[in-house]
């Protein structure tokens, strides 16, 4: 298409943040599960508790949600210094994933530190309490994998897309062409509800005449299907849009941060090689709301080897992360592009020099640009000039 780049959108949480969407970091806080719960009070995994027996698999889940709401307030980063094992949810599902996966059920005393780590979190964490609690940190890393898909579905739950805070995301959405891509790691349905064309992790056949979408981890409407040997294999696209409220916690198709996410990112691989041969490919990346979560080893090394290897003979790179150009999260996705853009020998070209300018191909190129806005102020006054300066010419090479 005329005037147009092959461009690649990468989403993150930040993305759906005006919504009403989840910030990872926000994620099991009290408000959120506070929110969840009187939402959700009659679901079998997640609602009230039914009785102080936990005699039923829905029955220990429940459990289980209360006992990972309890442990994330009580060890979370509010706690005392002395008592805090976590600072956010991030490092709270990762860890417990950790602890989770060395989990000795055998009765033996020797279990990793990881999971030590946990079970003295948990005994802290209950206590003072009363009732029935489960300590079984599978059946905790479960219930807390569910409240986080939860949160993702609360905020979408009879969402109103005629409300004014849909309209640029609206707007955004009908502008883009075949030339976009949107690799996105968030679980909600957001780019669903925008009748965006969503890739089938089972049959991952892109559109010819639309913008494609690729779920990197997982979505609340998917489903985990076991393999022959009992073992989840695939993940598959269900109706239900809050399929992961009404599965078992092994069938929840959602990869949150731990050990296990870099288990499910072979398991959609289907989806992770066109999205990263479209980065690959890219004339312009844009990171809306996304800044390589420290827990996140695979993506980031993943899409950087990507990025690094980009062909395209010069890249416009674009970071929206809010108004604060010097918070930390901004500075250092913009080292990690820097350093993955430089990797090749590729030289960085400033606004000023790209504005009108021809190049030739004796050189790759490159040029960041900092937008000091959120992700829906961006989507207000976006236009393709502000992803590819008028004027910035090059002869392509054959």
């Amino acid at each position: 298409m005329p005037g147009e780049h092959q461009t690649v959108w990468i989403l993150g949480s930040g993305f759906s943040r005006a919504l009403g969407g989840p910030l990872l970091a926000d994620l099991l806080s009290p408000p959120s599960n506070n929110f969840v719960q009187a939402l959700y009070d009659d679901n079998p995994y997640i609602g009230v508790l039914s009785s102080l027996a936990a005699d039923t698999d829905s029955e220990i889940a429940r459990h289980a949600a209360r006992t990972v709401r309890m442990m994330y307030e009580a060890c979370g980063g509010l706690a005392s210094k002395d008592n805090r094992f976590w600072d956010d949810a991030e490092q709270f599902l990762d860890q417990l994933d950790a602890a989770a996966g060395t989990e000795d059920t055998s009765g033996s005393e020797k279990e990793r530190p990881p999971t030590s780590r946990m079970r003295r979190a948990v005994d802290y964490a209950l206590r003072d309490g009363d009732g029935v609690y489960v300590r079984k940190l599978t059946e905790l890393r479960d219930a807390a994998r569910r409240l986080v898909a939860a949160e993702c579905c609360a905020f979408l739950k009879d969402a109103n897309l005629e409300e004014e805070r849909w309209q640029p995301y609206r707007s955004w959405a009908k502008e883009l062409s075949p030339l976009d891509a949107l690799v996105t790691f968030n679980y909600d349905r957001v780019l669903e509800r925008l009748d965006l064309y969503v890739i089938d992790p089972a049959s991952p056949v892109e559109h010819a005449s639309k913008a494609n979408v690729f779920k990197l981890h997982g979505s609340v409407d998917w489903q985990v299907k076991p393999g022959p040997d009992s073992r989840p294999r695939q993940f598959i696209r269900t109706e239900n849009p809050e399929n992961a409220l009404a599965v078992i916690g092994p069938m929840i198709g959602i990869a949150t941060p731990g050990p296990t996410k870099k288990l499910a990112t072979e398991w959609l691989e289907k989806i992770w090689t066109p999205a990263l041969k479209r980065i690959n490919k890219a004339e312009v990346i844009v990171f809306v709301g996304y800044r390589f979560p420290p827990s996140d080893a695979e993506a980031r090394e993943k899409l950087l080897v990507a990025i690094t290897e980009n062909k395209s003979q010069h890249v416009e790179l674009h970071i929206v992360l809010g108004p604060d150009l010097h918070h930390k999260d901004v500075v250092r996705l913009e080292q990690l592009l820097r350093y993955a853009m430089g990797k090749r020998g590729r030289e960085d070209i400033s606004q000023e020099q790209r504005v009108g300018m021809m190049l030739l191909g004796t050189a790759n190129t490159y040029a960041v640009t900092k937008h000091a806005l959120w992700a829906e102020d961006f989507f207000t006054v976006w236009h393709r000039n502000l992803l590819w300066p008028a004027g910035l010419h090059f002869a392509r090479r054959p």
